[in-house]
């Protein structure tokens, strides 16, 4: 089995878990974007480019989510 393939195969594996146990949407984007985020820096190295590009805009697709939830979150807290 490919690095590229574990990989692949803990990322599905982790959103698999977090659909399962989460309830919340929000939450479930937090995870992840912190499971991408990690998976990005652990194998990083190991990974062919292409791979690296694709999980480099999923985490920039995530950061933005994150962003639109902290500010959604700051406006409640402030009204």
């Amino acid at each position: 089995m490919d690095v590229e393939e574990i990989v692949a195969l803990s990322i599905a594996l982790f959103v698999v878990l977090c659909f399962v146990l989460v309830e919340s949407t929000e939450i479930f984007v937090v995870l992840l974007l912190i499971c991408l985020a990690a998976s990005l820096q652990l194998a990083g190295f190991f990974i062919p480019r292409e791979a690296k590009i694709v999980l480099k805009s999923l985490v920039y697709l995530f950061l933005i989510a994150f962003i639109g939830i902290v500010v959604r979150k700051a406006l409640e807290v402030l009204r």
